[in-house]
């Protein structure tokens, strides 16, 4: 009797063994087949981001090129806009700079309001060119070059008026700058009298 209670129990943890025997093998399989999708995964990463870099490239020259444009035609041959592409913690990454003759200055900390705001005009024009669907090119600024010296007024209308004539563009703008203004093909004066707005043309 003892002896078949024994055989009994034995045959209980045998079989219990073989099971947990069994679930190790497949933990081990599942594990060796997750190492090998992450490996996949990995390398996926990697190709993902090789290619995001071409695009990136290829897109570039074009963002460079458009806000250079404006940055010179304002300011001279001696400022360009430049974007540098590097992969971090597996992500692409860009940052943007202003080239002035052989130095790379950072937008935030050392280029003047001037230049920044010409080159976000640039920049503005670059995001309606690479929008799809594009929308109507038409652009509204309000009080746009603020910081950009009197002295350049005649650049920037000559800016505008390139970016007009090249993308059959149209730009609205609220302006208190008279050179400015007397640089638009269409002049309307708003002035308010008595709390009451008063809109006319100025010829």
């Amino acid at each position: 009797m003892n002896d078949r209670k024994y055989y009994d129990y034995l045959a209980q943890k045998k079989a219990l063994l073989d099971n947990l025997k069994r679930e190790e093998s497949d933990a081990q399989l599942k594990l060796t087949e997750s190492e090998v999708r992450k490996a996949e995964l990995q390398k996926a990463s990697k190709v993902v981001n090789a290619v995001t870099i071409l695009t990136l490239t290829e897109v570039k020259g074009f963002i460079e090129d458009t806000v250079s444009l404006c940055l010179s035609t304002v300011y001279g041959e001696q400022y360009k806009f430049g974007i540098d592409y590097d992969v971090k913690r597996g992500r692409s990454e860009a940052k943007v700079f202003i080239q002035k003759g052989e130095d790379k200055l950072d937008p935030k900390d050392e280029v003047g309001g001037g230049v920044i705001d010409v080159a976000s005009i640039g920049l503005r024009l670059v995001l309606w060119l690479l929008s799809v669907p594009r929308s109507a090119p038409v652009f509204i600024f309000d009080e746009p070059f603020r910081f950009v010296s009197r002295d350049l007024t005649d650049k920037i209308v000559d800016m505008l008026r390139e970016v007009c004539d090249v993308f059959g563009a149209q730009i609205i703008a609220v302006s208190h700058n008279e050179e400015l203004i007397d640089g638009c093909d269409k002049t309307v004066r708003v002035s308010q009298v008595d709390g009451v707005s008063r809109v006319e043309e100025v010829v």
